[in-house]
């Protein structure tokens, strides 16, 4: 056995804890963001009673958690993927719709987690395609 292999392994061993690390905060990210939204929907739809303008934020809230547990326990490149773009897209259209950055550090942070989260999940991804049984060699008669 040479000496590159334990470190090889090591390497790989690091790389997919970190994955794992960074679907699991993505996938805390989203949970919270998804738990805040409820509560703050729901405490406008109870205090207004204007509920066909608040249900589309609850559901919004209910997609995101549920692409959340998508990335925090499947390790979902497609969950992850959506939950960026989503965020991405969120943002720009609040800045574009208001002019406003003001909450522009709190979602920054949010969507900085999601984009780790779609590296974690695509790093995840390849290591599962690398660690296949490699084929045997073809002998010619």
């Amino acid at each position: 056995m040479s000496d590159a292999t334990p470190l090889d392994q090591r390497a790989r061993h690091e790389l997919r804890e970190q994955a794992i690390w960074r679907t699991k905060v993505a996938g805390y990210a989203a949970f919270a963001s998804a738990t805040y939204a409820v509560l703050v929907f729901g405490m406008i739809g109870i205090d207004t009673g204007e509920w066909p303008g608040v249900v589309p934020y609850l559901l919004g809230a209910g997609l995101t958690f549920g692409f959340g547990a998508g990335i925090y326990y499947r390790r979902s490149q497609l969950a992850a993927a959506i939950l960026m773009i989503l965020a991405i897209s969120t943002v720009l259209l609040h800045i574009f719709e208001t002019g406003a950055l003001g909450a522009l550090p709190v979602t920054g942070v949010i969507v900085y987690c999601y984009v780790q989260g779609f590296r974690g999940a695509m790093d995840l991804a390849e290591l599962e395609k690398s660690d296949g049984p490699t084929p045997l060699p073809q002998i010619e008669p």
